[in-house]
């Protein structure tokens, strides 16, 4: 939106009061976008074998993002026409009749995507660093930028990170001359790998005996990397919550080589800070539909006026397998997790009759 919007609620004593919630910005204007595509649809052995190639080629103009504002100002941030940036790939659908018979049938699909995303300008050149993220020239909008996690002092059991350039307060040396700090603030930034997969798609199938029938759709993704906040959440030690498991494995005497700092109440936020420790591989496969089927014979349909039946039984969203049990990459593109529910696993029985 252009226009200035106001938050209420800000009241001085017993005077209404209302404070800038959105600066107005009356030179906004619309996302602009050009997309080419090139594509081929084939089939051979009388289109026992089909499917089609696409090559997509988008760039995105006059993009409206949240730029931050300086600390001075009330409002965080202002939403401007200020990026461009392009989206290539190649999505392919391959279609197989493997079996085809009176008796036997099976078919299967696969569809398979690639994503290219690359920033191609920013005002002045000038990053924008949100959350996890950095928008920069060169670099994809889901590009992580995080603090470099550096592991666990086993002397202690501090959680350390490689220090920024230049830093000479609250540091260590490890074995191999590398600087790093046990304060998160003097820690050094990286850009570490981006949410965006190497590829995507899915994979459906349904093979068939007589008048039985068995399908199943299943979603992955191969690449990426993941921000697990719920995981970051679960290994932040404080009174009255609940924990991971995995700090069973904390540090607890000189000498303990393990990835969990101590269990430290008064140190907790700072060895948990947000850092590539919490990214994890993105990779994943979900079960999302199965079902099993039985369609009635003629001649039995015949004699209670049906043309058609069908008696089948079926799940969704049965499982996914990520790596880590619990972790749900699906949950949104950007590679962020929230402490949702997970999607339904659904148990289903039915009859279809065609008159």
């Amino acid at each position: 939106e252009y226009q200035a919007l106001y938050a209420l609620g800000w009241n001085n004593a017993t005077e209404p009061g209302a404070l800038a919630s959105k600066l107005s910005n009356p030179d906004q204007t619309w996302e602009v976008n050009k997309t080419t595509n090139i594509g081929l649809e084939f089939g051979i052995l009388k289109n026992r074998i089909s499917g089609s190639i696409e090559y997509f080629d988008r760039g995105s103009s006059e993009l409206l993002f949240d730029v931050p504002q300086g600390l001075s100002s009330i409002i965080t941030s202002k939403t401007e026409n200020i990026g461009t940036m392009t989206n290539k790939g190649v999505e392919m659908q391959l279609n197989f009749d493997i079996l085809k018979g009176k008796v036997f049938n099976w078919d299967l699909q696969l569809n398979f995507t690639t994503l290219k995303n690359k920033i191609t300008k920013l005002p002045d050149g000038n990053p924008i660093t949100n959350g996890t993220k950095r928008l920069a020239e060169g670099k994809d909008i889901y590009a992580f930028y995080l603090r470099r996690w550096a592991g666990v002092d086993p002397d202690d059991g501090t959680g350390m990170f490689y220090a920024a350039p230049g830093t000479t307060a609250d540091i260590r040396v490890n074995g191999k001359g590398d600087t790093l700090t046990f304060n998160p603030n003097y820690a050094d930034y990286s850009y570490a790998g981006s949410a965006i997969p190497k590829f995507f798609g899915s994979v459906s199938s349904t093979f068939g005996i007589k008048n039985f029938s068995l399908s199943f759709l299943l979603n992955y993704q191969v690449g990426g990397k993941f921000y697990d906040g719920n995981y970051a959440g679960l290994m932040a030690v404080s009174y009255g919550r609940a924990l991971h498991a995995d700090n069973l494995r904390a540090w607890k005497q000189p000498g303990d080589v393990t990835d969990i700092p101590r269990l430290d109440i008064n140190r907790t936020g700072t060895f948990n800070s947000q850092s590539d420790r919490w990214l994890i591989d993105a990779s994943y496969l979900n079960i999302r539909n199965v079902t099993l089927a039985y369609r009635l014979p003629k001649s039995f349909l015949d004699k209670i006026g049906f043309d058609q039946a069908r008696v089948y039984v079926g799940g969704e969203n049965l499982g996914i397998l990520s790596k880590r049990k619990g972790m749900n990459p699906a949950e949104s593109f950007n590679g962020t997790n929230s402490p949702v529910y997970v999607p339904n696993r659904l148990f289903n029985f039915g009859v279809n009759f065609t008159f």
